[in-house]
């Protein structure tokens, strides 16, 4: 028999991640001076006051699953990744304050944004039609331009981009196998900038740009350490690791020329730095933490991230020259993380509240840690904001919810129309048995008039829901029967007369009792990577799976499959098989829609006696092909991570 239990909201299940270098992307330009971040940031009192009168209004963006980064610029236009359904390809969208656009890709079905500037100037990394990845620029005007390669490469790499159109990144590839940062302008091209070593063992990476020109980055030493660099036409590329480290790497360089990154100290933990041209490299500190790690930093010097420690959960931090290094505090549970800044002095970010559910915040130093849920206007029921990642100058903040990536608007600018919720409906159902699903959606006009279309991911068509409403908002029901057993992605589109329409999504997995399979869905909380030598990522981790339990010969009865998310990793399998022992599995996938990666999951169902929906396990490598090293990419089943704390808060398991 299948074993379906309802989740306790006391569970608990705590996993460590690895946070991939596309949070480089979160880093438009960054830091300044005291004074300049003084200037930047002289409207932050009023932009506090105003916030404990805002309310926001709700904005639909993305109907997938979302890919780190989403970006918002000064002007409140977005970039974003998404991967659609089972097989869908990975696309990235721009949103010009009105519609959502697929700006399309440089030949095949793989275009990931990271960078966005203030002209709504688009960056990323997109596959040709031979299968090579190679760095883009996109605007409504040109379109999508390929940027090429360095001479003797063939890739290129996490481009950022400043206000001027130049950017930065990385380019390699057969005969040049190891990355080299390059500089690039549409009338110029592409520009070697070398590196701290010559010669064959020049290796370096570009990962931040400002508005002056200055590149920071960090580069390979004649001594075989990794240090960050600057990098300025008058000069060239400079070492800025005034403190002797084996490894410093920048994050973002500011207005003022300042550059705030991360390094290794001798204990294996790592510390974040500020560099002046000055004073030099200076260790920012750990206000009490063995260690810190900041993803991002504004062009008025905040920087954001968070302090770690071995056996204390990471909590979100913030940092200016003024203030040193803040902590920002969570919702009563053990978690938050921040991710974005504004040049206001409002953060955003994630926290766990003390039953272990996350929720988005806003944080300014006036007013502290607010929960974002607390402040939405006609919001749909059922809708809950999980973490911010981003937030644009006039306020406007990117946050990802039960209802997909979505963009919250102050009221007072808002000119918004509805709002859609999440599919609310059963995380498996059997073969042949109905599946009922609902979705609700709410708006300002009294009088408008909605639509609902049902799609089901099965081939078999769509179909109309059943809709009730009242002054403006209300809600659709819809049911549909699978044929066969798998997991399916279905969608619900609420549209209004006026052609205005947002649409969501979720993956349901359908199973056939008389086969061998197991399947499962849900949510938990995942705190820092054991790892101390990888970014540090935490927040809900959520999980969709189904695959055969057992086979008969060589025919396996159910198609195995993976989608995993946390932070801003995306892991998504299509070949998940059972190894022999019970409950465990084992796959190749990739991270974000690229690389080669192995993994083994462990799936427990509940018992109904105290365990509830279940234990979900895993780990995610990749084997180095130079060193032959095992490089592990997520483990929550390492050191410090214990059994009891894997449970899943909601969803369910099920194993035959």
């Amino acid at each position: 028999m299948l074993n379906f239990i309802k989740p306790s909201p006391s569970q608990k299940l705590a996993v460590a991640v690895w946070l991939p270098c596309l949070l480089a992307g979160l880093t438009l330009a960054a830091a300044a001076s005291a004074r300049q971040a003084a200037a930047l940031e002289q409207g932050a009192d009023s932009a506090h006051a105003a916030l404990q009168r805002t309310t926001y209004r709700i904005i639909n963006l993305a109907n997938g699953d979302y890919i780190a980064p989403a970006l918002i610029n000064a002007s409140g236009q977005v970039a974003f990744s998404l991967a659609n359904g089972r097989d869908g390809p990975l696309r990235s969208f721009f949103y010009d304050g009105k519609t959502v656009q697929d700006i399309s890709t440089l030949g095949a079905d793989f275009a990931r944004v990271t960078g966005l500037n203030d002209h709504g100037h688009v960056t990323g990394v997109s596959q040709t039609k031979a299968g090579i990845v190679r760095s883009f620029v996109w605007s409504k005007r040109r379109g999508m331009i390929d940027l090429g390669a360095l001479p003797g490469a063939v890739s290129t790499w996490e481009p950022a981009i400043n206000n001027r159109d130049e950017i930065t990144g990385e380019s390699n590839g057969d005969p040049l196998p190891y990355p080299r940062a390059f500089r690039w302008t549409l009338s110029s091209g592409m520009e070697d900038l070398g590196g701290l070593a010559s010669g064959a063992d020049t290796i370096a990476y570009g990962r931040a740009i400002n508005d002056n020109g200055l590149i920071a980055g960090n580069s390979l030493t004649p001594a075989y350490d990794y240090h960050a660099f600057a990098w300025e036409r008058a000069t060239g590329i400079v070492d800025i690791d005034t403190l002797g480290n084996r490894y410093s790497d920048a994050v973002g360089v500011d207005a003022n020329g300042q550059i705030g990154g991360n390094f290794f100290v001798d204990n294996g933990n790592t510390h974040a730095f500020i560099w002046t041209r000055g004073g030099g490299m200076r260790d920012i500190g750990t206000a009490g933490g063995e260690g810190n790690w900041i993803v991002g930093m504004t062009a008025s010097g905040r920087m954001t991230g968070v302090i770690t420690s071995t056996n204390v959960a990471q909590r979100a931090m913030t940092w200016t020259r003024a203030t040193g290094i803040v902590m920002l505090g969570t919702f009563g549970g053990a978690t938050s993380f921040a991710i974005g800044a504004n040049n206001k002095g409002q953060v955003v970010g994630g926290a766990a509240t003390v039953d272990d559910d996350w929720r988005a915040f806003v944080w300014t130093a006036k007013e502290g840690l607010v929960d974002l849920n607390t402040r939405l206007r006609h919001a749909p029921a059922g809708l809950t904001l999980h973490s911010a990642q981003a937030v644009s100058d006039k306020g406007a903040i990117l946050a990802i919810s039960n209802a997909g990536l979505v963009l919250l608007v102050p009221e007072r600018v808002c000119g918004c129309r509805h709002a859609v919720g999440p599919i609310a409906a059963a995380e498996l159902v059997k073969v042949g048995t109905p599946l009922d699903v609902s979705v609700s959606f709410a708006g300002e006009d009294r009088a408008a008039r909605h639509n609902v279309i049902w799609s089901w991911g099965d081939g078999s068509g769509d179909s109309a829901g059943n809709t009730m409403a009242r002054n403006g908002s209300g809600s659709a029901t819809g049911s549909h029967t699978f044929g066969s057993p798998g997991m399916y992605t279905v969608s619900a589109r609420v549209a209004d007369l006026a052609g205005n329409s947002a649409a969501v999504s979720r993956k349901i997995i359908v199973y056939d009792q008389s086969r061998g399979f197991a399947g499962g869905a849900g949510s938990f909380t995942s705190p820092h990577v054991p790892n101390k030598k990888a970014p540090f990522q935490a927040g809900l981790a959520t999980f969709s799976f189904i695959a055969p339990a057992v086979t008969r010969g060589e025919k396996v009865l159910v198609a195995g499959q993976l989608d995993f998310q946390v932070g801003g990793l995306n892991f998504r399998s299509k070949e998940l098989r059972p190894t022999g022992m019970q409950g465990v599995f084992a796959g190749n996938g990739t991270i974000n829609g690229a690389g080669n990666y192995q993994f083994s999951m462990g799936a427990k169902a509940g018992n109904g006696k105290g365990d509830g929906a279940g234990n979900f396990s895993l780990k995610i490598w990749r084997v180095d092909p130079m060193s032959g090293a095992e490089m592990v990419a997520y483990d929550n089943q390492g050191q410090g991570n214990k059994a009891a704390e894997r449970k899943v808060i909601k969803g369910v398991i099920a194993v035959q």
